[in-house]
């Protein structure tokens, strides 16, 4: 972003003396005086672009800081520091300062994890270690258009992990593409069309973490005030295509409002509605399906139309040292079957890892119905992906910027039972998380 502060400062800077000179021979003709109102609204125009920016950056800045307090806890690089300014001055970037340096950048993380498992019975008890890679690339054909694709581990069908057990008598990874997108920016606003990165405020209790969106989307930031804007953002998102029948879309529209107007601490509160046409199950196997309910004909019984409200709350009411993060989300599913169609969330974080030495505590507890959300997308960080009641303890330490070491508890049973698990008392399930980014 300092390229862009710097370019603003200049013109502003050669602005100025232009305007002195000017002013020096006012008098001499009326053309003279013209060119020194000329020039007193392009100062005025570089001014209010310099306010503009100063506010998109505090806004960005805004929506880091929130990102680094709401990311998984099972430590996805996506929150360590750097990655997301740096995307956001290069697109912000003119066109005559993009560099072929400048063009082309990689960002990626690799993940080591030991996972236990326990619960009822001898047999309850499991091990494991997991592995996780991811490398993206971006380049930039010019300051409005960006194209972008990421490499990951995992399975290609399962769109919400990437991650890989050591396990398969030492078989091989397997590799495959979770983004290919072009990004443009045009008259202040986003838009992506391929698989592209999800663009919604968003938590786990409906939109997990390795989720990306394919289809068609847009954003845009407004400015409300000094310290307040409205982000507007929607989709299309082609689930899945039938050469024969009706295919499978969600369209969704999403308002995020910021504000922080208040010393040491800032308000945010997003609405988003989801509204799925689910007419084509062909690409779709157990995984996808998980837990949601379907019927005799392999369909699901519910419809999906979700209203999905989120609201979070930072203050420093112990000092600067120890920030606390008040997040709540709740959801409701207008096309359930039943009354089996709502879910909530709670979380509270007590300080951030913005730099080496930084620690943060989270406590979280979720609980969803079993047609609350479409369990295809959801959370994954627990065999249940609706249907359950789940306590989150966790606690993440930055070794250094680019390495960050993370322990987290889960404690989990069916909330009702009306997915069919088989699970149906409390377990647990505890990971250490060791993660290298850059």
């Amino acid at each position: 972003m300092f390229p862009v502060r710097q370019s603003l400062l200049c013109k502003t800077g050669i602005s100025l003396v232009l305007t002195g000179l000017v002013a020096g021979n006012a008098f001499t003709s009326a053309a003279q005086a013209s060119d020194i109102a000329e020039l007193e609204v392009e100062l005025e125009r570089l001014r209010a672009q310099q306010a503009a920016m100063t506010r998109q950056m505090d806004a960005l800045q805004r929506k880091l800081d929130e990102r680094k307090q709401e990311a998984p806890a099972d430590g996805a690089v996506d929150s360590l520091p750097g990655r997301q300014e740096a995307a956001d001055a290069q697109s912000a970037m003119p066109a005559n300062t993009l560099s072929q340096q400048d063009r082309l950048s990689f960002s990626g993380d690799m993940r080591l994890r030991y996972e236990h498992n326990t619960g009822p019975g001898v047999m309850e008890v499991r091990n494991r270690g997991v592995i996780r890679g991811r490398l993206q690339g971006e380049y930039a054909l010019n300051n409005q258009i960006t194209l972008g694709a990421r490499m990951v581990t995992g399975n290609p069908d399962d769109p919400n992990t990437a991650d890989v057990t050591l396990s398969n008598f030492n078989d091989d990874l397997q590799v495959s593409l979770d983004r290919l997108f072009v990004n443009g920016r045009w008259a202040g606003a986003d838009f992506y069309a391929g698989k592209f990165p999800q663009i919604f405020e968003r938590t786990d209790l409906v939109w997990d973490g390795d989720v990306n969106i394919q289809g068609i989307g847009a954003e845009r930031q407004f400015a409300l005030g000094p310290s307040t804007d409205l982000t507007a953002s929607s989709v299309y998102f082609l689930i899945d295509e039938d050469a024969v029948g009706p295919d499978s879309q969600m369209a969704g529209a999403q308002l995020a409002l910021e504000h922080g107007g208040f010393k040491g601490g800032h308000a945010d509160l997003s609405v988003g509605y989801y509204d799925y046409h689910i007419g084509s199950l062909t690409g779709a196997d157990q995984g996808d399906l998980r837990s949601n309910r379907t019927g005799p004909d392999g369909k699901y019984l519910s419809d999906f139309r979700l209203v999905d409200v989120i609201a979070a709350l930072s203050l420093e009411p112990f000092g600067g040292d120890l920030p606390l993060t008040f997040k709540a989300e709740y959801v409701k599913n207008f096309g359930a079957v039943d009354d089996e169609n709502s879910a909530f969330a709670g979380d509270i974080f007590l300080r951030s890892t913005e730099g080496p030495g930084d620690w943060r505590l989270r406590y979280g507890y979720a609980e969803t119905e079993t047609d609350a959300v479409f369990a295809a997308f959801s959370n994954d960080n627990i065999p249940l992906a609706t249907d359950y009641r789940l306590h989150t303890a966790a606690f993440d330490y930055a070794l250094s910027r680019a390495v960050s070491l993370n322990l987290t508890w889960y404690r989990f049973r069916p909330n009702s039972g009306l997915s069919n698990t088989t699970l149906d008392e409390w377990r647990d399930r505890v990971r250490l998380n060791l993660v290298f980014g850059f």
